[in-house]
């Protein structure tokens, strides 16, 4: 009992992702662990040297383990070979050896190398002692993770612990740099192949290239995606990003318009975002729609817009409760264990919509509708903000002003007399609850 005391309190202590959690938590290593520890062994020592119990060989394994688990591997070797110069006939004995040499083996592991990992991998589909102790698996996968960041391979470790889906809810670009290095091997060694299981390096490419966009580096994310073979392009879905819409719904009718395109792969979109983005700063055609096309789509897919699975992979409502929480556009909260990154930024939208209606002038429908667009985005970047304080109850929105929406004002004084202004104000409630209060 006391031995499987120290043992919950020390067992791969080094290595365990959750120490930390452990600790704050569960009180885990407990106060006075380690000098209950060093007393427990001593006591050990003592009667094991004394040779007056009825089963020496029992303590004589306690001590080793104890040793073990005190960090001295050396020492407990030496304790293990003195054991296993003695003939073991009871079974039960001979498995607890087995399998605190297995543990120590796992423990002495230097480098995630190819004959590791095989070693690894045979252990998983083979050894009976892995399957037979419920805290095997976990020991053995924290164990590699622990190896993996050691050696600078994040991407691995991660998936020794997690599963794909939590990488898509939070994806980070060195996990995914680091687990194409392993997908686009030409061979993979069994425990590889169990890390990957169907995931392939399309799949990384297109994650990769989703978080350049996340960024705003078009570019980038091209680069990535014509490292894809084309004829692969549409397995990860079409999308229309140039929608206009009024209501922030994702899963509204969005009605037709003429700035709706036809159905692109992600990489027929980059193309058109990087011509659209290179006719606006070479200044050719219609310059004010060129930007206004962009800002839709910068907005349409964000977090908040109806194709957030361009960019993104995992979308939660909850996500709205935490807003101001978040930090670079991550959000903490259950059951993301990982976290959720959500593509909150609408900063690159606003850009657009502020740079078309200024483009377009004022009393034009361009601008009317930039205006709005761009309202939308100051207030959703509001609610991220820190200075956005949710009321205790009702989750109800209350009415910004001037300070905040700047653009509903300017939609007010200076685009009252188009069309569109007086289908918004019939649309929109919200816009029509701030006119009536100026």
């Amino acid at each position: 009992k006391e031995i499987d005391r120290m043992e919950l309190n020390f067992l791969g202590l080094a290595f365990n992702p959750y120490a930390s959690r452990n600790k704050e938590v569960y009180q885990i290593p407990e106060r006075g662990a380690e000098d209950y520890l060093v007393s427990l062994l001593q006591f050990v020592k003592e009667v094991a040297a004394e040779k007056k119990v009825s089963r020496p060989l029992f303590w004589k394994i306690a001590e080793a383990y104890l040793t073990f688990l005190a960090g001295d591997l050396y020492a407990a070797e030496k304790v293990f070979e003195e054991i296993e110069e003695q003939p073991i006939e009871d079974p039960a004995l001979k498995e607890q050896l087995e399998v605190i040499r297995l543990v120590m083996k796992l423990s002495k592991l230097e480098k995630p190398d190819d004959e590791t990992e095989s070693f690894i991998a045979g252990l998983i589909r083979k050894d009976s002692l892995y399957r037979k102790y419920p805290s095997m698996p976990d020991f053995v996968k924290h164990r590699m993770a622990a190896l993996y960041r050691q050696n600078d391979r994040p991407g691995k470790a991660f998936l020794c612990i997690n599963s794909f889906d939590e990488l898509r809810a939070n994806p980070k670009m060195e996990l995914v740099e680091d687990l194409l290095k392993m997908a686009q091997k030409k061979e993979h060694n069994a425990f590889e192949r169990m890390l990957l299981k169907n995931l392939t390096a399309n799949d990384l490419l297109d994650m990769k290239a989703s978080l350049h966009m996340a960024r705003g580096e078009l570019e980038a994310a091209y680069e990535t995606y014509r490292r894809m073979p084309a004829a692969n392009w549409d397995d990860y879905d079409l999308y229309n990003v140039f929608k206009e819409t009024t209501k922030d719904c994702i899963r509204c009718y969005q009605r037709n318009d003429t700035t709706t395109a036809e159905l692109l792969n992600k990489g027929e979109l980059l193309e058109k975002l990087i011509d659209l983005d290179y006719k606006t700063r070479a200044n050719i055609g219609n310059v004010a729609m060129h930007h206004y096309q962009l800002g839709l789509a910068f907005y349409n897919m964000s977090y908040f817009g109806y194709a957030w699975e361009v960019m993104d992979y995992t979308r939660s409502g909850a996500t709205w409760n935490f807003l101001n929480k978040g930090k670079d556009g991550e959000y903490c909260f259950y059951p993301y264990s990982n976290c959720i990154r959500e593509n909150t930024d609408l900063s690159r939208a606003l850009y657009h919509f502020q740079k078309a209606r200024l483009l377009a002038g004022v009393e034009t429908e361009l601008g009317a509708k930039a205006a709005f667009q761009a309202a939308r985005c100051e207030q959703k970047m509001f609610f991220a903000s820190e200075a956005w304080q949710p009321p205790p109850c009702c989750n109800n929105m209350p009415l910004l002003t001037e300070k905040e929406i700047p653009h509903y004002q300017r939609l007010k004084e200076q685009y009252s007399s188009t069309k569109f202004y007086q289908q918004i104000i019939s649309e929109c409630k919200y816009f029509a609850a701030y006119v009536r209060r100026q």
